[in-house]
């Protein structure tokens, strides 16, 4: 298959992930493993050798070749799609998010980017044919960029999309695009002139009108950067339904929230494997801190918030799979629990360590700041958690 021709999948044959993603639990366990595998495999060896220079700001070359790398594996075809809507493909991409945020939790945080941006434009463009769309010259990976931290209403505040002939042009500014650099695409919620209804638009990154300002620097996450960009009368494309942007990010929202709460899952598990070892292999009083009952208990809270989180998306993912009625909220009541023990496991995980849990030569002063930026994963923490109760309610 041609490059460019399919917005669902990696080049074709040499997608080592497609044709089993989708059929993951025809065979048992065993193709989730393989997904687990590839998954590790990758971590190990394009993240965990780069992880100096992913960490760098700003991003460095290497980051487009390991992009490269994973749209060659399929990684960027999960989670979207005709094939993707039950809970077996999303039992998949959470064992890959998971898999890659264990290592590095930036680029985990890339991959949900662009495939959230792509869901979206599934929810859209249901019954529809949708455009194939060709990478950014000199961009191998046909990416979609999409303010991934904010409500559609939030990212939308200052840009406007305005009717001029038989074009719908965008005047204003988007802050914290996230993959703006480096994607084909961009995803963006517009106001309607001067309306109060908030509509999304495709349109190609850079070109007459486009302006992108310098890497934008974050807590965490280097690995998944982000660019302010200002618009003057862009082209671009309206995506579904005028004034609809809410309802398409929610649904999204509702089918992958877990895959998020798996990137959580990742760097909690990475920090209580980290402080574990350590604290086997510290001595302080003449013995092991690991038998210092403070020490174990702190050991215990962290493995308890991991296999916490573990069930939530297990039981998540049986739900889509059941098809009941609950599934929203047990999807996104997942996400804001993963969100909430992030922070305390990592924390936990730097105290094991004591003061050298903030040295960069160890993995834990990352996983601190990056668990804190996972907060505002799909929009700000507090307000998510606003919203579920009025779900309840």
């Amino acid at each position: 298959m041609e490059d460019g021709k399919n917005l669902r999948g990696g080049p074709g044959p040499k997608g080592m992930l497609k044709g089993v993603a989708w059929n993951m639990f025809s065979e048992g366990s065993e193709q989730l493993r393989l997904a687990e595998r590839l998954a590790k495999e990758f971590a190990r060896g394009e993240l965990e050798r780069r992880k100096e220079e992913l960490e760098s700001f700003p991003p460095r070359p290497g980051l487009r070749e390991v992009l490269a790398r994973a749209w060659e594996l399929g990684f960027f075809s999960l989670g979207h799609g005709e094939e993707a809507g039950d809970g077996e493909s999303l039992a998949v991409l959470c064992a890959v998010l998971k898999n890659v945020a264990a290592v590095d939790a930036g680029f985990a945080a890339a991959l949900f980017t662009h495939i959230f941006a792509c869901r979206i434009l599934d929810e859209a463009g249901r019954g529809k044919a949708k455009p194939p769309l060709k990478p950014r010259e000199g961009s191998r990976p046909c990416l979609v960029a999409f303010p991934v931290f904010d409500r559609p209403v939030e990212a939308a505040k200052g840009l406007r999309a305005e009717r001029c002939g038989g074009d719908w042009r965008l005047r204003g500014e988007v802050e914290l695009l996230v993959l703006g650099a480096l994607a084909s695409y961009a995803l963006l919620p517009a106001f309607l002139g001067d309306e109060e209804m908030v509509a999304f638009f495709l349109c190609p990154v850079g070109g007459e009108g486009w302006r992108q300002g310098p890497p934008v620097m974050g807590l965490g996450l280097r690995s998944c950067p982000a660019v302010d960009i200002a618009l003057q009368d862009v082209v671009a494309d309206p995506v579904g339904e005028l004034g609809m942007a809410e309802e398409y990010f929610g649904r999204a929202e509702s089918w992958l929230s877990p895959a998020a709460a798996a990137l959580c899952l990742g760097v909690m598990e990475g920090a209580w494997e980290e402080a574990a070892e350590y604290a086997r292999q510290r001595v302080q009083g003449g013995r092991e801190i690991i038998k210092w009952s403070e020490v174990r208990m702190m050991l215990s809270s962290m493995a308890l918030a991991c296999q916490t989180v573990r069930m939530l998306i297990g039981q998540a993912t049986r739900e889509l799979g059941e098809m009941g009625e609950g599934f929203g909220l047990s999807s996104r009541a997942c996400l804001l629990v993963a969100q909430d023990l992030v922070r305390e496991v990592t924390s936990d995980g730097i105290q094991v360590l004591g003061g050298i849990g903030y040295m960069k030569d160890r993995g834990q002063e990352k996983r601190f700041r990056d668990g804190h930026h996972l907060l505002s994963l799909l929009g700000s923490h507090p307000l998510r958690r606003l919203e579920f109760l009025g779900q309840l309610l």
